[in-house]
């Protein structure tokens, strides 16, 4: 045997052991980028836990209005004379759902866990004639992420915002 015939088998071989280096180098880049895909995956899902746990304490502040505004509250169906107060905190609640608009768009919450969540307390809020006429309809430039999640939430009904039914 010649030293031509073993050269020509030492690159057959280092062909072979860099294609094989090569083989399980992309089975474990891919192994990386899945565990990787999975890693991010579960941080996106601990972020969404944590906005709606962030977004119910928010909303614990106006328990009072939620209640008010739940069906036999005093709220439900007034055409006026709401306190000072009152419409201070309805307008600081409303802000909190302009506020989850922003966190859904940024892909924060989920629209159809929020839907399922929170949905019925902007029914609630809609419904109300007072509300309805003096800060969906009169003041609607200073509302309009309230409205767009409506929409969202209740896309047959957003324009008018009459005659709602809450799911």
């Amino acid at each position: 045997m010649n030293i031509e015939y073993f050269e020509s088998l030492v690159v057959i071989f280092g062909n072979i052991a860099t294609g094989i280096g090569v083989i399980v180098a992309l089975i474990f880049g891919i192994s990386q980028a899945r565990a990787a895909s999975k890693s991010l995956k579960k941080s996106q899902h601990s972020t969404q836990l944590q906005a709606l746990v962030a977004f119910d304490q928010l909303l614990e502040k106006y328990h009072h209005i939620h209640s008010l505004l739940r069906p036999g509250g005093d709220l439900v169906g007034k055409k006026e004379g709401l306190s000072h107060q009152n419409i201070v905190d309805l307008e600081r609640y409303m802000g909190l759902f302009e506020r989850a608009k922003i966190f859904i768009d940024d892909k924060y919450l989920s629209i159809d866990h929020f839907r399922n969540l929170y949905g019925y307390r902007m029914c609630n809020i809609a419904q109300q004639p007072w509300i309805r006429h003096y800060k969906l309809v009169k003041e609607v430039e200073g509302w309009s992420y309230f409205l767009e999640l409506y929409g969202l939430l209740y896309p047959e009904d957003h324009k008018e915002i009459i005659n709602t039914k809450c799911a």
